[in-house]
């Protein structure tokens, strides 16, 4: 009976889906009227939407019969929601009718405009493509409610479905450790002491390509050791060296850490991330929220267009879209390092973030058996990840996203039982097969983040005089910044030049109580106040390839700076909102006014701290 069901309800709808097919894919977005969708998505996107444009710095162009290209700054689609793309509050042959339509152009090689909710809703699977897969799901979900063998909702269904490849899911409780074994040394509360060193190549295509095969997972084993040696995951990542005192582990370590849930109200979407740094930062005693920790902390940049080139953040510093929509994504462990020690600045708190990318797995559980809990890189559920959308970056690079990507929190484990504890912020407190996580960590790249809780208070760079005046000679080009021909005036460039002797090379470095960081006065500005160091956002953020200039102090976000003393006696500008970026310059080259693009010659600009002496300045007095 069932059998005949699904044959006859097939035949429908590749009969449908024929005649869908000679219909201009409009005529079925035409008909998507109804009540208000009920259902939310509670898991993250994996690719973006056909056109998920946020923000556009094109002047419109003129529309045609024949485009190809639909620029919505607001979906006119809100009706519809996840599997329901006819908006008439049902989960229904015609939905999958309208999925096998879009997959049938997309065969083809003709061209299908979707809005972003469209292309979101589409994607049932979330695997960053619109194929026959979803409308299977759909079908299938319609049937088992037609049939009465399910009462789930659509997006819980979907989540049911995603969770079968765990191998263990319960919840935890604290408990007491496993008593050490027997030893002569017991585990340092300070685990590790980094030594920082530079990459040696600078990445042009920002991704990290699953290990998986369509038909097979590859097995990891990892093998563990007392001393670590921590590489990154990509190139554009500082490398770190630990050093750990050789000591026995319990066999078993509990934290007892307060899970907090991304979907519960106010809600985050797309959020695992900052969920994940609140539930650390909250375990150590501070009065993080999740939403505030996204909203005000967390390097953001919205997609925008230029010259028909979409574009969107290197995701490994920055978060591409908004965490607070389904329209975002994720992002990578410097950005969360960057988030945590933003907050902590924000506090004046001398607490710092560490990022551990590169460790192997099994050499975190030292972290938890000194009470501290692991922020830590997998996926949604488990699942193996799978390649997914790409964009172009503010520097020009290609960044191609991780389907399934998502941040948890490592807070215990147990090697006799085979499991790991894990506060999933879609999921609560579980427990997982401790070699299925491994093998998911591995294969995002090994990234991890520690929190170093500290006491004391951290105020003003230590060294550097409140409004006192300095010269900023580059450590690599030994050229200084400078005001481009000395000009007073708002979005005047900042270059580099030879030494000149002028108040165009002069800056007053005054520190800003409110954002415990600095902003840098011009000293050829009128009255020596008037203009102040400014960040030219893209995308509506302070992103790197963001151009440097001079403008009247408005803008706090965008013109205050942590400065970060480095052990050449050197000094780094970290962009407050931003700290994994920070002023730089591309070349030793001269610069000019009219040139202000990121990889002109001689141009100062934001970007990502990778190390290199043209993002170090050296203070010199001016008497």
């Amino acid at each position: 009976m069932q059998s005949t069901f699904w044959k006859r309800t097939i035949c429908s709808v590749l009969a449908c889906s024929s005649l869908f097919y000679s219909l201009p894919l409009s005529s079925a977005a035409d008909a998507e009227t109804g009540a208000s969708a009920s259902e939310t998505e509670s898991t993250e996107p994996t690719e973006p939407p056909d056109d998920p444009v946020v923000s556009s710095t094109d002047t419109p162009a003129e529309t045609t019969e024949t485009a190809t290209e639909t620029i919505l700054e607001e979906p006119d689609d809100d009706n519809i929601s996840l599997g329901d793309l006819t908006g008439d509050g049902m989960i229904a042959v015609d939905d999958a009718v309208f999925v096998l339509t879009i997959y049938a152009k997309m065969a083809a090689g003709i061209e299908v405009n979707l809005t972003p909710n469209q292309f979101f809703y589409s994607d049932c699977n979330h695997d960053g493509k619109v194929d026959v897969t979803d409308a299977v799901l759909i079908l299938e979900y319609y049937a088992k409610r037609a049939a009465g063998a399910t009462e789930l909702s659509f997006s819980d269904y979907i989540d049911q479905k995603n969770q079968q490849p765990e191998t263990t899911t319960t919840t935890t409780t604290a408990t007491e450790s496993i008593p050490v074994e027997t030893t002569t040394t017991t585990v340092s509360t300070e685990m590790t002491e980094s030594v920082t060193t530079e990459p040696t190549t600078e990445a042009t295509t920002t991704t990290i390509q699953p290990t998986t095969t369509t038909t097979s997972e590859q097995t990891t084993t990892i093998t563990t050791t007392t001393t670590t040696t921590k590489t990154t995951t990509t190139t554009t990542t500082k490398a770190t060296t630990a050093k750990t005192t050789t000591t026995t582990l319990p066999q078993a370590k509990q934290l007892s850490v307060n899970c907090i849930l991304q979907n519960d109200a106010p809600s985050l979407p797309t959020g695992c991330e900052a969920t994940a740094l609140t539930i650390a930062l909250q375990y150590d005693g501070f009065s993080a929220e999740k939403t505030d920790i996204a909203k005000t902390y967390l390097p953001k940049m919205l997609f925008y267009t230029l010259n028909n080139i979409y574009y969107g953040a290197d995701f490994q510093y920055v978060f591409p879209g908004d965490p607070m929509t389904s329209y975002g994504y994720g992002c990578y462990a410097p950005a969360i390092v960057a988030t945590a020690n933003a907050y902590f600045t924000a506090q004046k708190n001398a607490s710092y973030a560490e990022n551990l990318s590169g460790t192997s797995f099994e050499d975190l559980f030292p972290y938890i058996a000194a009470g501290r809990p692991v922020v830590f890189w997998g996926t949604m559920g488990m699942r193996a990840p799978e390649t997914g959308g790409s964009w172009t970056t503010p520097e020009g690079d290609t960044a191609t996203w991780v389907s399934h990507e998502h941040c948890l929190v490592l807070t215990g484990y147990d090697k006799n039982a085979g499991t790991v504890s894990v506060a999933d912020p879609l999921r609560g407190n579980v427990t997982y097969d401790l070699d299925l996580v491994a093998q998911r960590y591995n294969q995002m790249g090994k990234q991890a983040v520690i929190i170093h809780a500290k006491t004391d208070s951290k105020t003003e760079a230590e060294g550097v005089l409140d409004n006192g005046i300095y010269r900023l000679r580059n450590a690599g080009s030994g050229l200084y910044m400078t005001v481009a021909d000395g000009v007073d005036a708002d979005e005047r460039n900042l270059i580099q030049d030879a030494a000149d002797g002028t108040a165009a090379q002069e800056f007053r470095i005054s520190y800003d109580t409110d954002r415990n960081a600095y902003r840098l006065y011009t000293m050829c500005s009128s009255g020596e106040t008037n203009r102040v160091v400014d960040i030219v956002k893209l995308g509506g953020s302070v992103v790197s390839g963001c151009n440097a200039e001079i403008y009247r102090p408005v803008d706090a976000p965008a013109q205050t700076f942590v400065l970060v003393p480095q052990a050449d006696g050197t000094m780094l500008f970290s962009c407050s909102t931003n700290r994994s970026a920070c002023l730089s310059v591309w070349n030793t080259d001269t610069g000019t006014q009219g040139k202000t693009g990121f990889y002109d010659a001689g141009n100062v600009v934001i970007r990502n701290d990778i190390g290199d002496d043209l993002q170090r300045w050296i203070l010199e007095p001016v008497e």
